[in-house]
């Protein structure tokens, strides 16, 4: 198998993977938010990701010393804005609902976490590896729009939504604008992997990292900086509310596994993305991340429908759902394609 088509299966691996990982939270009902997202935070953004990184990268330090300084804190800073992006789309949904937080969230992040890293290899967004990226990615959106609109479509069969008449102007301007600002800070996590090429060489010759794990360097410093950010924020709710006396509850026990089982899904995702991604060659952090998207929410969406959230959704709702769906498999089949002519 050429190694450019194992990198596409791995990156789609991934995307499987984090539709997934957040199912347990369904199964924790006494537990806050800040709960759960402490423990998945510190498990994936701390312990696994530096776990796999000092497997996969014996010398680790040794890399990061030969990158330099400049390199560490900008792979850092870049996961510490997606920590800030995590936290503006959770209250953002509460604000305008997922309806419009969703499209405008993941529109923005994939838009720009795929078409900047291509425009700054300068004359390939010109080639036809480059175009059919493009195409790819307009076909991702509308898709996406599609998508949301046939969840708004099925909320409102159901007589689960509130009218956007009856929501203040000014809490949902408000709103707009903290989705809108998720959507520009949620690239940042491939803005790390995109521009680590120091971090990524000094792995290989300082760190001897394995085949393909290079990567697992970069994810290690980015999510710590939004380890950072996402801890302080639980910190400070787990304080204000008192919610941190749920942890010490003993019939809440079980929630630590489901909490830890978070963590090692999504940083595993994560881990599989960046393999994947780098297998893929030059155009693989525009065309990976694009994926990697793709396949979120298209496994997110096939296991709603196999667990019958669409029973109660009329004709229209559901017709819309698969037309969106039906686009952004194509969007996979483009990129996948864009990705096999190359530079």
């Amino acid at each position: 198998m050429p190694e450019a088509t194992f990198g596409l299966l791995l990156v789609l691996a991934a995307g499987l993977l984090n539709s997934v990982y957040a199912v347990p939270v369904r199964r924790m009902p006494r537990w806050e938010f800040e709960n759960i997202w402490l423990i998945y935070s510190v498990v994936g953004m701390g312990i696994v990701s530096w776990a796999v990184a000092w497997w996969s990268v014996p010398n680790l330090f040794d890399a990061y010393y030969a990158a330099g300084g400049r390199a560490v804190a900008l792979t850092i800073a870049f996961g510490a804005v997606w920590g800030v992006a995590n936290l503006l789309f959770g209250v953002g949904i509460r604000q305008i609902g997922i309806g419009l937080a969703f499209p405008i969230t993941i529109g923005l992040s994939l838009v720009l976490g795929t078409m900047i890293p291509l425009l700054a290899k300068g004359w390939l967004i010109f080639t036809p590896g480059g175009l059919m990226i493009t195409t790819g990615v307009l076909l991702v959106l509308i898709g996406v729009i599609l998508c949301a609109r046939a969840g708004v479509l099925r909320e409102q069969n159901e007589q689960q939504t509130v009218s956007l008449v009856q929501r203040t102007a000014t809490i949902f301007w408000i709103g707009l604008c903290v989705v809108v600002l998720a959507g520009l800070m949620d690239p940042c996590l491939n803005f790390a992997f995109a521009f680590g090429d120091s971090i990524r060489t000094a792995s290989i010759d300082q760190g001897k990292a394995t085949a393909g794990a290079e990567s697992d360097a970069i994810w290690a410093l980015a999510l710590s900086g939004s380890l950072v950010v996402n801890s302080v924020f639980c910190i400070i709710l787990l304080i204000r509310k008192g919610s941190w006396t749920k942890f010490f509850v003993w019939k809440n026990s079980p929630y630590w596994l489901g909490a830890v089982s978070m963590g090692v899904a999504w940083t595993l995702s994560i881990t599989l993305f960046g393999r994947g991604a780098t297998a893929m060659g030059r155009l693989g952090d525009s065309t990976g991340w694009a994926l990697f998207y793709c396949a979120v929410i298209l496994f997110s969406a096939m296991w709603a429908i196999l667990m019958g959230e669409w029973k109660t959704a009329g004709n229209a709702a559901r017709k819309m759902q698969w037309l969106g769906l039906a686009l952004i498999l194509a969007a996979i089949l483009t990129l996948g394609y864009a990705n096999s002519l190359g530079g």
